[in-house]
Formats: structure tokens, sequence, C-alpha cells
């Protein structure tokens, strides 16, 4: 399950992030960390907005992994005509450990 993380289809990944607290070491948070910049856009409503599902649904999973809440601020820009949004990874503690 780790590998779909990282495959080139959308619905697996996601499907791999959905389903990471029944195959990942309790903990383990670092190969979500990969989304931190994931393009995947998908349209929000009917306003024609878009946001960074994968990327806001990653940061979710690394919560529950740590046992944190995370202050969520959206960010946003043009995006196709419209805006896209997604949350600030700026307030992961976590990110440091990259180079681990």
């Amino acid at each position: 399950m780790l590998a779909l993380l990282n495959s080139d289809d959308v619905g697996e990944r996601e499907g791999a992030i959905k389903y990471y607290e029944t195959y990942a070491l309790e903990g383990e948070y670092k190969p979500l960390l990969e989304f931190e910049n994931d393009a995947h856009a998908c349209q929000i409503g009917h306003s024609g907005d878009w946001e960074y599902e994968l990327r806001d649904k990653a940061l979710i999973e690394i919560e529950k992994q740590l046992g944190i809440n995370l202050k969520k601020t959206k960010l946003r820009k043009p995006y196709e005509g419209a805006i896209v949004s997604w949350y600030d990874w700026s307030e992961v503690p976590v990110k440091r450990c990259r180079r681990d």
C-alpha cells in the first residue's frame, strides 16, 4: 500500500491516504510529506473553484499520526480561470525531519 502513495493514478493515491491508518505503523508520517506539493486539483461545488484535495487529506492524516491539531489556514491562488485552495503546511512541525 505504501507504494500506492506514489502512484501516477490519482484514485490509487487517494485510496492509499484514505486507508493509511490500516497499514502504516503508528506515528509513521514521512511517506505523507510528499503530498505537500501534490498537483491534483478537483473542482468543488458549482462555484468553479478548485482544491488540492490530496494535499488536504494528507495533512489531516499527518495530524492523526502525530496526535496533534494544526491551525488549518486555507491558501488560495488563481487556477484555470478560477481559484484553487489548499491547507497551509507551514505549521507542520515535522517538515524539518525530511533530511532523516
